[in-house]
């Protein structure tokens, strides 16, 4: 209502540096995955299917080999983020030429691609 744009498109990404997996050693992984469920039920409301994609990006993270940033934000890794962007630009794409919508409005596309 703010900008007076009930239709303007949303690309939601998920908060998913742990990995597609959270660690749940201290019990400290819950709060991690009540936040990403609560992000993808955003775009599962009636008044945003349609306008709304949530893609996820834990399915990017990439662990192996070296952190460039001492293990913080997806481990500093230029290809992990080349991957979420692209996510993140095929589901506006997906939104702004009205294409059939995604089971749930989740986008994602695999690595290899």
């Amino acid at each position: 209502a703010d900008l007076d744009t009930p239709s303007l498109p949303v690309v939601i990404g998920e908060l998913g540096q742990a990995g597609p997996v959270v660690p749940s050693t201290t019990g400290s992984s819950l709060p991690h995955v009540a936040l990403r469920r609560q992000m993808r039920l955003v775009t599962q409301q009636p008044e945003f299917i349609g306008n709304t994609r949530y893609v996820m990006t834990s399915v990017y993270v990439n662990a192996e080999g070296e952190a460039f940033n001492g293990d913080y934000h997806y481990y500093g890794r230029a290809d992990t983020f080349f991957y979420i962007g692209r996510a993140f630009g095929t589901a506006m794409i997906q939104l702004v030429e009205d294409y059939v919508p995604i089971v749930n409005n989740i986008t994602t596309i695999p690595a290899s691609t």
